[in-house]
């Protein structure tokens, strides 16, 4: 449980960059991640290890460590101590609602850029829209 708390900003990064991967349609420069083993993006990878240099930046690991050390206090390992299934439930909520809430001005800049290249390629219908919003997709989202 004090894992999944501990790597909370890391994965609100990792899906911030998913989602920022998927409304640019990036999807397709998806590489395989080690660290996870699941297929991740690039902005994805790139977000997680900017999260990495500001947590060890702003003392991460000597809070990570002081964290480790009150939670031995809170719950002994000599004894029994289990983690209800509700808390985790609003974790996992929390987790996803802080992705959506941090893509959503990105998102809606893509969105606004593919509703402004659906209407000029209606207007210019001899243009390929689809070859140009992959590149002006791109350098909206980053």
């Amino acid at each position: 449980m004090l894992g999944c708390l501990l790597s909370w900003p890391f994965w609100v990064m990792h899906a911030l960059g998913c989602i920022i991967d998927n409304q640019r349609g990036a999807t397709l420069s998806s590489s395989i991640d080690p660290a996870n083993g699941i297929d991740t993006s690039e902005m994805a990878n790139f977000l997680n290890m900017f999260a990495a240099v500001v947590y060890l930046q702003n003392g991460g690991l000597v809070t990570m460590v002081d964290v480790l050390n009150k939670s031995y206090q809170l719950c002994d390992p000599m004894n029994e101590c289990t983690p209800s299934l509700p808390p985790l439930l609003t974790f996992i909520n929390q987790v996803a609602q802080n992705a959506l809430v941090l893509a959503s001005p990105v998102v809606l800049v893509l969105l606004l850029s593919e509703v402004f290249l659906g209407l000029l390629s209606r207007f210019a219908p001899q243009m390929n829209a689809f070859a140009i919003s992959l590149t002006v997709k791109s350098g909206i989202a980053v």
